[in-house]
C-alpha cells in the first residue's frame, strides 16, 4: 500500500552509479526507492556472463533489451583488467582493502563485482532493486492521455512503464509506476558508436565493435591480421589484449594494425618497439578512408593493407529510448550529432533544467575520480530532494548552461567532449586539474550541510591524486601501456588514503 506522504524515487540502473545513489538517497526520511535493473543481478557492466560475443539477430526473439537497444547488454570481455588503480574505483565508507588487504592495484571484472556485492550488502541495497526489469518509457503525468492516466494508481510527477527483460515482446507484462523523482544512472556503455566508412558494408572479413571483443584467443583473431580503429583507452586496451604477456592466449594473431589520429608515442614506446620491428604491429596515423576489394583497408597516409578482422575501438553513443516520448519536455538528445554523446540542457551537468526532478548521475567522463564524482552528485541530489541544498531558478540555470555550451563550442568546435571537461569555470586558476575543479565545486556546494569538512586533508588528498595522475599520464603519453599496469602506484598513493568523499 503506497503511503501518500512518502517521496517516491526511481533509479534507473543497478550498476555502481545506481548503487551509490540508492545508498545515499535511502537516508532521506519518508522515502520509497525503487531501482530498476535489466539484468538478474547487480553490477551493471560489471555483471559479466561469459558468452559468445557476437551480434545475434535471433536474440530479439527472447530479449527485450536487445529489441529496444538493438545490441546485447554486456560490454565487457573476460580478460579485461581495469584501466585505473582500485583506489580510484572505491566508494565512501567501504575501501577495497577492507575486503582484501592484498588486492592488486589493477583488478579484474570478478574482483570489482565482489566489491559491489559487498557494498550492496553493507548498505542493504538489494531489497530496493527490481531485477530483470527494463524501462520502456519515462513520462510526465501531465502529458499522458486520459486513457493512460487511468492505468496509474495515483498521480505523481513521473509515470514509468516497465516490461520484463526476457519476454515475447515489448508489450508483454507491461507495468505502470508513479514517482516524484527519476535518477538516470545508465545508458553510457551499451550502444556502440561506429563511424561510417565507405565500403564497410561490403567488407568480407569479420567486423565488430570492441563491445563484442570476447577474447584475444577467439577464432576470428587466430593467425589473422587484425585492424584496430580508434585512439582512446579502448584502443590501448586492445593492444594490451594482443601483446601483454599477462594475458594467456591460446594462439596469437598474425599481425595487429592500429589506425589512430595519434600514433607517434606508440611508435617510440619501449613496450611496442620490438613488435613493430618484428612486423607484428603496424601503425597508421590518420583514419581509414575506405574498404575496397573485399578486405583492403585504405588509410589516409596513402598506404593500404589487407585485413581479416576489424575492431572498432570507437566508444559508445548515449541512448535513452525510454525518454523518447518526452524528449522536448525533459532533454534534447540527437544520436547522430556530436557522436551521439551530447545531451542537455543540464545544470552542472547532472540536473535536468526543464524538469529539475530528473537527475543524471555519473555522466562526467575522463576523470580519475571516477566514483568520487558520482557519489558527490548522489549526495547533492539527496540534499536537493530534502530541500537542504537550493538550486537556482530555471532561467538562471539555463543561462549558466548556455554560457558553458557557447564557451565549449568556441574552443572545441563541437560538443562530443562536453562531458569530458571541467564541471565548472568557477576555478580558472585550477584548469590544469579537472578532477580538482570538480571536487572543489561539489565540496564547496555541500559545505553548508557538511560544516566539519576537513579541507586540509582534502587538499592533501588531491595533491596525491595530482601526483598519481602525472605518473599514469607519463606511461600513457609515452605509449608504454604494458608498463602502465605494472608500476607500484602505492609509492605515490599511500595505502591509508581512502575515497576523498569521506572528507565531505
Amino acid at each position: 500500500m503506497e503511503t501518500a506522504t512518502k517521496k517516491r524515487i526511481c533509479i534507473i540502473g543497478g550498476g555502481p552509479r545506481g548503487l551509490v545513489t540508492a545508498r545515499h538517497l535511502q537516508e532521506i526520511e519518508d522515502v520509497e526507492i525503487v531501482v530498476f535493473e535489466a539484468k538478474e543481478d547487480i553490477g551493471g557492466l560489471w555483471f559479466f556472463k561469459n558468452m559468445e560475443k557476437k551480434e545475434n539477430p535471433n536474440e530479439a526473439e527472447e530479449d527485450n533489451f536487445y529489441r529496444l537497444y538493438k545490441c546485447r547488454q554486456d560490454s565487457m570481455y573476460e580478460t579485461l583488467i581495469t584501466n585505473l588503480p582500485y583506489f580510484f574505483m572505491e566508494f565512501k565508507d567501504l575501501g577495497m582493502r577492507d575486503l582484501d588487504k592484498d588486492i592488486p592495484l589493477f583488478i579484474s571484472i570478478s574482483q570489482y563485482k565482489q566489491y559491489l556485492d559487498a557494498y550492496a550488502e553493507k548498505f542493504d541495497l538489494r531489497r530496493l532493486i527490481q531485477f530483470n526489469t527494463l524501462l520502456k518509457s519515462v513520462r510526465l503525468y501531465k502529458n499522458l492521455s486520459e486513457e493512460e492516466k487511468q492505468k496509474v494508481k495515483a498521480p505523481r510527477h513521473f509515470v514509468v512503464k516497465t516490461v520484463d527483460t526476457k519476454g515475447s515482446s515489448l508489450e508483454a507484462n507491461e507495468a505502470y509506476h508513479n514517482f516524484d523523482y527519476v535518477i538516470v544512472t545508465t545508458g553510457q556503455y551499451s550502444f556502440p558508436f561506429i563511424p561510417i566508412i565507405p565500403g564497410s558494408d561490403k567488407f568480407e572479413g569479420n567486423m565488430i565493435h570492441y563491445k563484442n571483443f570476447g577474447s584475444p584467443s577467439a577464432e576470428m583473431y587466430r593467425d589473422k591480421k587484425v585492424l584496430i580503429i580508434g585512439g582512446s583507452d579502448a584502443a590501448n586496451d586492445m593492444l594490451i589484449q594482443f601483446f601483454s604477456s599477462d594475458i594467456q592466449r591460446v594462439q596469437d594473431c598474425k599481425k595487429v594494425i592500429l589506425c589512430s589520429r595519434k600514433t607517434t608515442h606508440i611508435k617510440k614506446s619501449d613496450d611496442f618497439k620490438r613488435f613493430i620491428e618484428q612486423g607484428k604491429l603496424s601503425l597508421h596515423q590518420g583514419k581509414v578512408l575506405e574498404f575496397k576489394e573485399g578486405q583492403i583497408a585504405c588509410f589516409s597516409d596513402g598506404t593500404e593493407e589487407k585485413v581479416d578482422t576489424v575492431i572498432y575501438a570507437t566508444g559508445y553513443k548515449l541512448k535513452f529510448p525510454y525518454l523518447e516520448d518526452e524528449k522536448g519536455s525533459l532533454i534534447d538528445h540527437d544520436e547522430e550529432a556530436h557522436q551521439g554523446v551530447f545531451f542537455g540542457p543540464l545544470y552542472q551537468k547532472f540536473i535536468s533544467i526543464r524538469e529539475p526532478n530528473l537527475f543524471f548521475i555519473g555522466f562526467l567522463k575522463t576523470t580519475l575520480i571516477v566514483n568520487i564524482l558520482p557519489e558527490l552528485q548522489a549526495m547533492a541530489a539527496r540534499y536537493i530532494i530534502e530541500g537542504k541544498l537550493p538550486i537556482p531558478s530555471q532561467e538562471e540555470m539555463l543561462k549558466v548552461y548556455n554560457e558553458e555550451v557557447a564557451l565549449h563550442m568556441k574552443h572545441i568546435g563541437n560538443l562530443a567532449h562536453f562531458y569530458n571537461t571541467d564541471l565548472t569555470l568557477n576555478f580558472p586558476e585550477l584548469t590544469n586539474n579537472f578532477e580538482h575543479n570538480e571536487w572543489l565545486f561539489f565540496s564547496n556546494w555541500l559545505k553548508e550541510i557538511h560544516r566539519d569538512n576537513d579541507e586540509k586533508k582534502s587538499e592533501e588528498f588531491f595533491d596525491v591524486i595530482a601526483k598519481t595522475k602525472k605518473a599514469l599520464m607519463k606511461f600513457k603519453s609515452e605509449g608504454n601501456f604494458l608498463q602502465y599496469k605494472k608500476y607500484d602506484y602505492h609509492l605515490i598513493y599511500p595505502k591509508e588514503f581512502r575515497n576523498t568523499s569521506e572528507f565531505v
